[in-house]
């Protein structure tokens, strides 16, 4: 790779984070994202994959995996051709970074009801958030959240945006039964 690739592809990934930055301040009323969020959005943005585990103690903001999923994402939809935002800086620092081959599907397992939960709110206040943003565009959003909500629908192959209706984030919680007792394997019976 040649030196003008990776500064534009440095460029691509600073723009991304300043954007995630104001992104979660806007959620969330001015509160900041910790740094292990920001190297998490980094390394997504840069690699595409997800590590195969996050691991961080009790109050270290693991929950915001979800807004890091689905602030991708949008920008994933942000980067494909036929967004009408394709061409807008967020758009065209998505497509450097290869964004629209991030998963759409984010699965997180805990092993607490609790907690389950905990990110089932927290994933349907953002998704009203979001919703109350872009549709229809209110006058008091900002144009980040506009692009995000614009993005997503974007991502789910909406092709109209002026006629679609809310933009979804599909959060199942459910939790696998306890299994308490003596267990048999299936070899031994």
């Amino acid at each position: 790779m040649n030196d003008s690739n990776k500064n534009g592809i440095n460029e691509a990934l600073e723009l991304i984070d300043q954007a995630f930055v104001q992104f979660v301040r806007e959620i969330y009323g001015g509160r900041t994202p910790y740094a292990w969020q920001r190297r998490l959005v980094h390394e997504l943005a840069s690699t595409n994959r997800w590590p195969e585990r996050l691991a961080a103690p009790t109050g270290a903001g693991k929950t915001m995996v979800i807004d890091v999923h689905v602030f991708l994402n949008a920008l994933a939809g942000l980067a494909t051709s036929d967004s009408i935002l394709a061409d807008s800086s967020l758009g065209k620092a998505a497509a450097v970074c290869g964004l629209r081959h991030l998963p759409r599907r984010l699965v997180i397992t805990v092993n607490r009801r609790a907690l389950v939960d905990d990110q089932y709110d927290s994933a349907c206040a953002l998704t009203d958030t979001i919703n109350a943003h872009g549709n229809p565009p209110s006058d008091s959003a900002s144009s980040l959240l506009r692009d995000v909500y614009q993005g997503l629908l974007a991502r789910a192959g909406e092709s109209d945006m002026d006629t679609v209706g809310p933009c979804r984030v599909v959060v199942s919680p459910w939790t696998l039964p306890c299994v308490t007792g003596d267990i048999t394997p299936l070899n031994a019976r």
